[in-house]
């Protein structure tokens, strides 16, 4: 079920991220060559009218392969229907559609948790710094799981001072002053008319958006200041599974799917050669100059980014795995 769980949501963030590229690309007139899910080595493909639909081997992300997107010599045979000839408006929209798809889905789907309601759980607030809790692993946002109230949950702690007791499988020594360090709060949502979901989900969706963006300053400081406290933050594939084996309930799940969701818009915003906010980047940059950037500063500075990438990765999963 858990495995099934995390297909169906990678399917979702991907395919809806690449369908945005794909009905853009499409609704001027652009082809597009390949639609594939996962990145090479290819594993399957069929070709459906002009575009070939591939399954890949690694199911870190997708791709929508434009036609003439990366202005290769010789391999436009349609210069009217090549990405590089469109102008710029068309070119930034068609990039900016995959962004846009996956705010719509993070829009919707907080939308159906407002419109569901979900019931009251436990969670981490906050983690006070160099306490009992920080020390055994737990994290901001951790659901709590056997109690229903931060009132139960502080008069189990204050009973069992100076004794060894487990919570969320991790084993704690209560102090003898009875404070573990954690702040429990509840988490709720009362049931709404679909109306009023919409603007809440909106509204949330904003939020959220606002808060990773905030995150990804946060982070970009942190590496120009040569630490690594915001990195904390990131979450790998490992670190997803993690969430997604915690979530409980359907409207957990799908509240999720909704944040992971928005999460990857801003990230794909982000200006990095190799993502669409790197690609915005430069088009912007050829506005300006008013002629396209040298094609091999742009292959280097896409592989160069896609590299960075990778290493982010890398990096984030080793950590997420040294967090188990």
């Amino acid at each position: 079920m858990l495995i099934a769980t995390i297909v169906i949501f990678l399917a979702i963030l991907i395919i809806s991220h690449e369908l945005g590229h794909f009905f853009a690309a499409k609704k001027f007139g652009v082809r597009v060559d390949e639609f594939g899910f996962g990145l090479p080595p290819r594993v399957a493909s069929r070709k459906v009218g002009e575009t070939r639909f591939s399954l890949n081997l690694l199911p870190l992300g997708g791709f929508v392969k434009i036609h003439g997107q990366e202005r290769k010599e010789g391999e436009i045979d349609e210069p009217h229907r090549a990405f590089v000839n469109q102008k710029i408006s068309r070119r930034a929209i068609i990039l900016v559609s995959g962004v846009a798809a996956n705010l719509a889905i993070g829009w919707m789907a907080l939308s159906l948790v407002f419109s569901m309601g979900a019931p009251s759980k436990l969670f981490v607030a906050e983690v006070l710094p160099g306490s009992v809790a920080e020390e055994v692993g737990f994290k901001p946002n951790e659901i709590i799981q056997g109690w229903s109230s931060p009132e139960e949950f502080t008069n189990f702690i204050q009973a069992h001072r100076e004794e060894t007791v487990t919570i969320n499988g991790k084993t704690v020594i209560v102090p003898e002053e009875g404070i573990i360090g954690v702040r429990i709060s509840t988490f709720s949502i009362p049931k709404q008319d679909p109306f009023q979901s919409l603007i809440r989900g909106f509204e949330a969706t904003i939020s959220i958006a606002i808060g990773v963006v905030k995150a990804a300053a946060g982070i970009i400081v942190d590496a120009i200041g040569g630490k690594g406290d915001n990195l904390e933050q990131l979450s790998g594939p490992v670190g997803i599974f993690n969430i997604i084996k915690d979530a409980e309930g359907l409207p957990f799940l799908i509240y999720l799917l909704g944040v992971i969701s928005i999460n990857l818009a801003v990230f794909n915003l982000l200006p990095i050669p190799a993502l669409d906010g790197g690609h915005l980047l430069f088009l912007g940059i050829e506005k300006i100059i008013r002629r396209p950037i040298p094609q091999r500063v742009e292959v280097l500075a896409n592989a160069a980014g896609f590299t960075l990438l990778i290493l982010l990765i890398l990096l984030v999963t080793f950590r997420d795995i040294m967090k188990l």
